[in-house]
């Protein structure tokens, strides 16, 4: 039983008995207050400690909301950055794979452009060929010609040489 609750029921007890309290009587309860007071002072010591504690911790929770809202904003920029390396990514790679199919693509072409240039020269060869055959051919007629007006030239002139005398 504490102080306060054993000094009450001592009161209500000399209410009851009508008010005769003995000496010793009112110096134990004169001690019991003396002792309550002390008790009350340090329990106002204590408080005022726990008080500042809460104060001290208060302020601590609130910068430690501060701390976590400023990562929490570090970590959306993050999570930001994050998604869009990743977007972007994936537009790099849906790249390399257009990319990759034009390679794949000209390459293929690459073997059809050889066996065209192939053909080409094999061609050019033939052509080259028969263009010699024409141009020889050509030079005989040319010299065929030459000839014939030659000689006809020399008729002409064997008749006319004839037909003078």
């Amino acid at each position: 039983m504490c102080i306060r609750d054993r000094l009450q029921t001592q009161e209500s007890e000399l209410t009851h008995v009508g008010g005769l309290v003995s000496r010793s009587e009112v110096v134990r309860l004169t001690t019991d207050l003396d002792l309550l007071r002390q008790q009350r002072g340090e329990d106002m010591v204590v408080l005022a400690n726990k008080q500042e504690r809460v104060r001290a911790l208060e302020s601590m929770h609130a910068m430690s909301l501060e701390e976590l809202e400023a990562k929490r904003a570090v970590v959306a920029g993050l999570e930001q950055a994050a998604k869009e390396n990743k977007q972007s990514h994936e537009t790099l790679g849906e790249e390399v794979k257009r990319k990759d199919r034009v390679i794949k693509q000209m390459e293929s072409q690459k073997g059809e452009l050889q066996e065209e240039l192939k053909r080409c020269l094999e061609q050019q060869e033939t052509l080259g060929s028969r263009l010699d055959a024409i141009q020889s051919k050509h030079m005989c007629y040319l010299a065929g010609t030459a000839l014939l007006s030659a000689l006809a030239s020399l008729v002409l002139c064997r008749s006319w040489v004839k037909g003078s005398h």
